[in-house]
């Protein structure tokens, strides 16, 4: 996937140093995963994305800065249910990227591919409550608040609340 400053795709090896490099304790302070110990602690994972990006179950792809080529974060597509045709995003970015808008503009492209090509209906953001980062991302692209439930995630050894966003196929304007 391309967006106007963005590369969007599936990592491989030579991206896992970055992983490394990039996700410390700010990246990683909402998410339900720790950080790994080496450079090479990372190719599981980008095996197991690699699997399931052709499997077409997830699509967990690294972002790429056009004008450095830097590697400044990560945004997934999560497939649960095609029978009500929805997808979930989850994403992060680099401390140092951070309030430049970047995953505005990987959201508004899922948008328009996803409701424009594959027929989905529905795409939910589910963010920690007191992710303001995410849930300011949601709102900037529109979606629409539906609730928080309590006690969603095990996150960093306690219970957290998450905060659910969805937007619709009916509600896109191409």
């Amino acid at each position: 996937m391309e967006t106007e400053r963005l590369f969007v795709k599936i990592p491989d090896y030579s991206h896992a140093k970055y992983f490394f490099e990039l996700i410390d304790e700010n990246v990683s302070k909402f998410m339900v995963w720790s950080l790994l110990s080496s450079p090479e602690s990372y190719y599981g994972l980008i095996d197991d994305r690699i699997e399931l990006a052709e499997k077409w179950i997830r699509w967990d792809a690294i972002i790429i800065e056009k004008q450095s080529w830097n590697m400044i974060g990560n945004f997934w597509v999560v497939v649960y249910d095609e029978s009500i045709n929805w997808i979930e995003l989850w994403y992060w970015l680099w401390v140092d990227y951070q309030w430049k808008w970047y995953i505005t503009e990987c959201v508004e492209k899922i948008k328009k591919i996803w409701f424009d090509d594959f027929w989905y209906n529905r795409i939910l953001i589910k963010a920690t409550k007191e992710n303001i980062s995410s849930t300011n991302v949601a709102k900037r692209c529109w979606f629409h608040f539906d609730w928080v439930l309590r006690n969603d995630a095990y996150i960093k050894w306690k219970y957290v609340d998450k905060a659910y966003y969805t937007f619709l196929k009916e509600e896109y304007i191409k």
